[in-house]
């Protein structure tokens, strides 16, 4: 493993290994903590040396290296970075031309994604098609290298037109939406003395996410047919699903995730 002066130890440890991890599950992950990107070394003076990498990456809190770690072995390949000490942010990475070609994009194509992440990789996938058809043709190379700043330039934050992929809503397999919620959720539990008579046990599921993927989280409520969409006042481009009515938890949500359960430091969160 890597690792700088932080110690991996505790809690951390202690939550769930997936042993038998859920290809679904992996793709609700991705979705929330994984991007597709193409990194051009840029050589003016020799283009014959201009290098282009293909990354598929997923990044979360150090605490959750136990995940990152499974979703390593899943897909037999990749590296996990260093803690980056600003953010406590580590970092899984495969950019293997063959692991790519023969793994990640079949698996991408039969287990899609459900956001507007979903573009992002039909660009990044069909870029990579290019790559591999001419990469090794000089002749063509400058020409590869503009289209692939193009799509370089419009991938994950940078792209210019949000959708998501309708069909791929219909159908939500419940390892997608605990992989999902593994990434951009939380639950959480109000037991501060202070609360006792304002909230004090009160339970509460949270998936917060861009506007733009409202259909997503309207996609899961209609799933768990409990819970309501609410817009954050104090950041107006994010929006929230909550689940906090106590027979809700009860009834639905507690059972939900002890059939399809969180893993990483989630599971540590629910346990509780």
């Amino acid at each position: 493993m890597f690792l700088d002066s932080r110690k991996i130890e505790g809690s951390v440890l202690n939550s769930t290994f997936p042993n038998n991890i859920s290809p679904w599950f992996l793709t609700g992950f991705s979705e929330a903590e994984g991007n597709f990107d193409i990194f051009i070394f840029s050589n003016a003076k020799a283009l014959a040396k201009t290098g282009i990498k293909f990354r598929f990456r997923i990044a979360a809190n150090y605490k959750d290296i136990v995940l990152l770690c499974a979703i390593k072995n899943y897909f037999n390949n990749g590296s996990i970075s260093t803690i980056r000490k600003d953010t406590d942010v580590v970092t899984l990475e495969i950019s293997s031309i063959e692991t790519i070609k023969n793994v990640i994009i079949p698996f991408f194509d039969n287990y899609p994604l459900k956001g507007t992440k979903y573009y992002d990789y039909m660009t990044w996938r069909d870029s990579f098609h290019d790559f591999l058809e001419n990469k090794d043709s000089l002749d063509s190379k400058l020409s590869l290298i503009e289209r692939l700043k193009e799509s370089k330039a419009n991938l994950n934050r940078n792209k210019l037109e949000f959708k998501l992929p309708m069909k791929h809503l219909e159908l939500i397999d419940p390892n997608y939406i605990s992989g999902f919620i593994s990434g951009d959720g939380a639950v959480s539990l109000v037991t501060g003395p202070e609360s006792f008579n304002k909230g004090f046990g009160r339970a509460t599921l949270v998936i917060t996410q861009h506007v733009h993927n409202k259909l997503l989280l309207e996609a899961i409520m209609k799933y768990f047919s409990v819970g309501t969409i609410t817009a954050v006042k104090s950041r107006p481009f994010e929006i929230n699903y909550v689940v906090s009515n106590k027979e809700d938890i009860n009834n639905t949500i507690i059972p939900f995730f002890e059939m399809y359960p969180f893993y990483g430091l989630h599971s540590i969160s629910f346990f509780k």
